[in-house]
């Protein structure tokens, strides 16, 4: 990529670029090609430089795919590192605001957002949480229900305990032998709380965290 011109605008910085690579790899296939069939510019959000909005003005190639049997007979170019289909983004703001996202929420993430001179909605945040991949969950041996975070469910449908349980372990493992799950009940919970989780979780062995 070559960086033609920087420029000024009111308060934000406008970057002129463009791509220079000969060839590129088509998105669909990964077979290299390097026919263009035409050029288009894409505007995007980058991070702050200098307490400065900064955006980039990227001209970009559309190729054609020279693979016979790949669905795509054209297809655009992407810059490693800095943009991703669709992206109105680059790679670097984009993981900035899904930590920003992930740490403070919607609203709270918005009033951030304005100080490092990136603007984004709540909405917007909370998209791109629901948009995350969920991490990979190893093996549980034991699970704590939070009673403060659980209590309504608990209280007024008790198999609530049972749908967390469920929807965090394979029933595999609950017998397996690896491992064994366990409700923690602690000093300070209620006794609906106890009760009700002994009835929803007659396989498994409940247990008092002594510490409270």
């Amino acid at each position: 990529m070559a960086v033609d011109q920087v420029v000024k605008v009111g308060s934000a910085l406008r970057i002129t670029a463009r791509c220079t690579a000969p060839i590129t790899r088509c998105t669909a296939c990964g077979v290299s090609s390097g026919r263009a069939h035409s050029r288009y510019v894409r505007r995007l959000a980058d991070t702050a430089i200098g307490g400065q909005a900064t955006g980039i003005d990227l001209e970009v190639r559309r190729f054609f795919c020279d693979n016979s049997e790949c669905p795509k007979k054209t297809f655009a170019e992407q810059v490693d590192g800095l943009t991703f289909r669709y992206g109105r983004r680059t790679v670097p703001i984009q993981k900035v605001m899904e930590r920003l996202a992930l740490a403070l929420g919607g609203r709270a993430g918005e009033r951030l957002a304005m100080h490092l001179f990136v603007p984004v909605s709540d909405s917007t945040l909370l998209r791109l949480i629901r948009r995350l991949e969920l991490p990979v969950i190893g093996e549980v041996e034991v699970l704590g229900v939070d009673e403060f975070a659980f209590r309504r469910v608990i209280y007024s449908r008790p198999e609530g305990v049972l749908d967390v349980v469920q929807a965090a372990v394979s029933p595999g493992d609950l017998r397996d032998g690896g491992g064994y799950l366990r409700p923690s009940i602690t000093r300070n919970s209620g006794r609906g709380h106890a009760c009700s989780a002994s009835r929803v979780a007659d396989d498994t062995a409940g247990i008092v965290d002594s510490t409270g």
